[in-house]
């Protein structure tokens, strides 16, 4: 997560950092032991903590061969996390379930599938090796490493593919294996208040995943994520190039729509989505979305990795992020979205990326709740 140009030293602990640190703590916690309302907002702090801290561990590793052991060691588990959670998906929208136990077909596909995950992730050993990392350096335009750029390059290409591999598996979008229990309402997606708390930790762990308190103060922070105040010129740029963007998605859809059809290719179930995120489906849930995707998902990938890792590895780690929920057909499309999110922030800031993306994402859900 290194640049070549910004390589501050390591500091000690500022008192913000162990209170932010404290937070994230008090937030597991508190996750387990309270049911209401404030519990659903420090259960959304679980998914982030893993990012923050495997920040702190990695930065402090650049100089404690015990905090970089552990920084492996949570990064392994969390990988080991995504093969379990890969073959979770996988039987269970296979339909390979019989009662509570696996049909014999069941029992190979998950087989199959654990043992190709197992695989994916092992891909993050490779950046130790120079011929992968002379291409990585390539791809990324940084000829500089530390133990840092090694598990960031290492992480984030292992979790790109283990995310793609359902997918691939299935030939279908695991995350709709779900909507039978949606609809049964056994289960519950997160709504807009739920997508707000994640936002919020998911917030105050980039800013802890890229070393603040331990490697960069408030300022270094905002300046490594390309987070800046823009002016009213810059909104009215970023609110122009968000109607560029809409239009060049409608035309590759348009394309790609063409060639699947033309292929018989299978395609994202618009209804069965449609029908699993249907409680977001209002002006407050596009309002939430875009503020979501927009701010979350742009400091995650145009904030923290695309200064490192450049444009495609970071933008092929935004589409596998959308892997459990579109086919091919809608994936093309966000790795287009991104590819130009990624060429922007190259050119301007984060803060233009933010605007775009939520931009794009509230006109889209509007555009489905007014033709409803």
């Amino acid at each position: 997560m290194e640049t070549p140009d910004d390589n501050p030293p390591i500091q000690r602990a500022a008192p913000v950092a162990f209170l932010l640190y404290g937070l994230m703590a008090l937030g597991v916690v508190l996750g387990f032991c309270l049911d209401n309302e404030w519990g659903a907002f420090f259960e959304a702090s679980w998914w982030e903590v893993p990012m923050a801290l495997l920040g702190v561990l990695a930065y402090l590793g650049l100089k404690s061969r015990v905090a970089r052991a552990f920084a492996w060691l949570l990064l392994g588990t969390v990988l080991a996390g995504l093969v379990v959670m890969n073959s979770v998906f996988v039987a269970a929208a296979s339909n390979s379930l019989s009662s509570q136990s696996l049909t014999p077909e069941g029992k190979r596909t998950l087989v199959f599938v654990t043992v190709i995950s197992v695989m994916a992730a092992l891909t993050v050993l490779l950046p130790h090796f120079n011929g992968c990392r002379r291409l990585l350096s390539a791809l990324s335009g940084n000829t500089e490493w530390n133990s840092v750029r090694v598990m960031a390059f290492g992480g984030v290409m292992a979790s790109t593919l283990l995310l793609f591999v359902p997918l691939v598996t299935l030939g279908k979008e695991p995350l709709l294996a779900l909507l039978p229990k949606v609809l049964e309402g056994r289960f519950r997606p997160a709504g807009p208040r739920g997508e707000m708390y994640s936002l919020s930790w998911g917030l105050l762990a980039a800013f802890l995943a890229v070393g603040l308190g331990v490697r960069r103060n408030w300022r270094e922070c905002l300046e490594r994520l390309g987070l800046v105040r823009l002016s009213p010129r810059q909104i009215g740029r970023a609110l122009g190039l968000t109607a560029l963007v809409l239009l060049m998605d409608s035309c590759v859809a348009i394309a790609t729509d063409h060639v699947w059809s033309f292929f018989s290719w299978p395609r994202t179930d618009e209804k069965l989505y449609e029908a699993l995120f249907d409680g977001m489906s209002s002006p407050v849930g596009a309002l939430v979305i875009g503020l979501v995707a927009g701010v979350g998902e742009e400091v995650l990938v145009r904030g923290v990795l695309q200064p490192g890792l450049g444009i495609l590895l970071s933008n092929l780690f935004f589409t596998a992020m959308h892997a459990y929920q579109y086919n091919w057909d809608q994936l093309l499309g966000v790795f287009v979205f991104g590819l130009a999110l990624g060429l922007i922030r190259k050119r301007t800031n984060t803060s233009v990326c933010m605007i775009i993306h939520g931009g794009f994402d509230f006109v889209l859900v509007m555009i489905g709740f007014l033709s409803k």
